[in-house]
């Protein structure tokens, strides 16, 4: 199980402990203290608890094929590479590279459906042309993933730093070539959907680099954007604001405002 898990993700992986049962008339995994060596200097990526019930089309896929995949209390560190790139669980990750370094997400995006319940996701930017070092934690992370034929369904719900952001609700669902490299996102056609009841726009923006100066502002935001082969075609996004000091160029003033409601479409 090791070696054929091991192959499907293209990096080493070993397991703790095993237990098989049946669902039906497919084998039942249950998984414990499962390592995926990172191949890097951080830390590996573990995992205490997963269960699986293995679908037949493993027969067909020379691979394991999981009719459904569940996490439990994953533990993950996300950090800011220099460029484009981010180490998530040790693993780098390169959004204009394309190789085999994306086994794992080709893997994931194969599988009937993915669920992770009670998870922690820290994010970091240490890097050196960033002023300060920002961090952002995500708690009670729970996600499922359901893919069929090239199709993909996605649900998330955390609870961000209470003082940052409210619950976050976001969905999505995108699909891709017939034959191509699930995890090519230049290919993805979809949509996304996300709300939060309360946030601070100000320290999100800081945090994730947002190409406008936002001094200050709290709030609601709702929004939908809809994407084609990864080119945003379409936003609309609901907000209702307080507090507003916002730089929208650096040749402007700031824009200044107790509240702010509407609808941003573009």
């Amino acid at each position: 199980v090791e070696q054929m898990a091991s192959r499907a993700v293209k990096a080493p992986v070993t397991i703790g402990r095993i237990g098989a049962s049946w669902r039906g008339l497919n084998p039942h995994l249950t998984l414990r203290d499962v390592r995926v060596a990172s191949g890097s200097d951080r830390p590996d990526l573990l995992l205490p608890r997963v269960d699986g019930t293995v679908s037949w089309l493993s027969a067909v896929a020379f691979e394991p094929r999981f009719s459904e995949l569940r996490i439990e209390a994953l533990d993950l560190d996300i950090v800011r590479l220099p460029g484009k790139r981010f180490s998530v669980g040790g693993f780098v990750f390169d959004p204009d590279e394309k190789g085999e370094d994306s086994g794992a997400s080709d893997w994931i995006l194969a599988q009937g459906e993915v669920v992770i319940r009670d998870a922690r996701i820290r994010y970091s930017d240490p890097r050196d042309d960033v002023a300060t070092a920002t961090d952002f934690e995500l708690t009670n992370v729970n996600v499922q993933l359901e893919n069929l034929f090239g199709s993909h369904v996605i649900g998330l719900q955390a609870q961000p730093t209470a003082a940052i952001a409210g619950p976050i609700d976001l969905r999505a669902r995108f699909r891709h070539a017939p034959f191509s490299r699930p995890s090519d996102y230049s290919r993805w056609t979809g949509e996304v959907f996300g709300s939060v009841d309360y946030a601070d726009l100000a320290a999100l923006a800081h945090t994730f680099e947002a190409p406008i100066k936002i001094r200050h502002a709290q709030g609601a935001v709702r929004s939908w954007v809809t994407f084609d082969h990864a080119r945003i075609t379409r936003v609309i996004a609901d907000f209702a604001l307080t507090q507003v000091n916002v730089t929208l160029a650096d040749d402007l003033e700031p824009l200044t405002l107790d509240s702010l409601q509407g609808r941003v479409t573009q």
